[in-house]
């Protein structure tokens, strides 16, 4: 079998210039003349999305490996590709790729059947989320750092904080929150924490001027509602500029939201900097805690 050359695919990839993908594109079909015999009748300019649904149909056609770039490459373009394709048929040409590709996630599901009458945009994005974290290709945390599991019960934020803790910012937890210490889930106890720092006008004024929960909205209408709502982490969940913010300038200590690169159907992969939460005043020394979110879930971070 002819191999196709990485370079062929990394240099279309890093370059805007037309005549310069368009010599490349001819290099791809000299080598496989047969291929696109078959699927392209002439010399044909591609933009970035039609070139990744071609590299996917010759790796399978010439049974050449699929890396997983490739499927990244080829997830981050299959919604404009399927949204904007002009007749059914090429939707169902892009629906046998997803298929064929991702053969373990759709064996025994209901969306084996899936077809393109049965399929609006928000089908859609359904269906390529599930693909992306089933094949574990729906995040990508920052190079040089490493995730690490937390609870999925919207308490994810709290249990990611706690996990980067040292025995002495637990020591002020336990100070502070006195008899309402738990060992038993001990991340909860950050949340009893908020609710004692609360005397804190200027926490009090964040959590009413930020009473919406984005993604459930749910609302609170004064702090002891709040309080209420914050024991009820199926409806509320934690943010990282709200309660995490709280969190670390009770226990001085800096908390870094870390980068990376997250999978949203409409737009592709999108990179994500490192953001600094809070960062003590004066106190270099500070402990730094690290966690990422990706699709509204967070997890402990630490460097590789």
């Amino acid at each position: 079998k002819v191999a196709l050359p990485y370079d062929f695919i990394k240099q279309y990839k890093s370059t805007t210039d037309l005549e310069t993908q368009m010599d490349i594109f001819i290099k791809i079909r000299k080598k496989f003349v047969d291929f696109f015999k078959k699927n392209y009748t002439e010399t044909q300019y591609l933009n970035q999305n039609e070139f990744n649904i071609l590299i996917i149909k010759l790796k399978l056609s010439e049974k050449i490996t699929i890396t997983k770039e490739d499927k990244k490459d080829f997830l981050a373009s299959f919604y404009k590709s399927y949204t904007q394709a002009t007749d059914d048929d090429q939707k169902k040409d892009l629906l046998k790729l997803l298929k064929e590709i991702f053969k373990n996630y759709f064996i025994n599901k209901e969306s084996t059947n899936i077809k393109i009458e049965n399929i609006d945009n928000n089908r859609l994005k359904d269906i390529l989320e599930g693909v992306t974290k089933y094949s574990e290709l729906n995040y990508f945390i920052l190079e040089g750092y490493k995730t690490h599991a937390t609870v999925d019960d919207g308490n994810c934020l709290y249990d990611a904080i706690w996990q980067g803790l040292t025995e002495h910012a637990k020591d002020i937890i336990k100070q502070k929150i006195k008899n309402d210490y738990q060992e038993d889930q001990p991340y909860k106890n950050l949340k009893s924490l908020i609710k004692h720092s609360l005397t804190n006008k200027t926490y009090s004024r964040k959590i009413l001027n930020s009473n919406t929960d984005e993604q459930k909205n749910i609302t609170y209408q004064d702090i002891e509602d709040y309080k209420t709502l914050l024991d009820q982490p199926e409806k509320l969940w934690g943010r990282h500029l709200i309660e995490g913010l709280i969190i670390a300038n009770e226990l001085n200590i800096k908390l870094q939201l870390i980068g990376g690169e997250e999978y949203l159907a409409e737009h592709g992969y999108i990179q994500r900097d490192t953001y600094t939460i809070f960062e003590p005043p004066n106190n270099p020394e500070a402990t730094v805690v690290r966690i990422s979110n990706s699709h509204m879930h967070y997890e402990y971070c630490t460097p590789n």
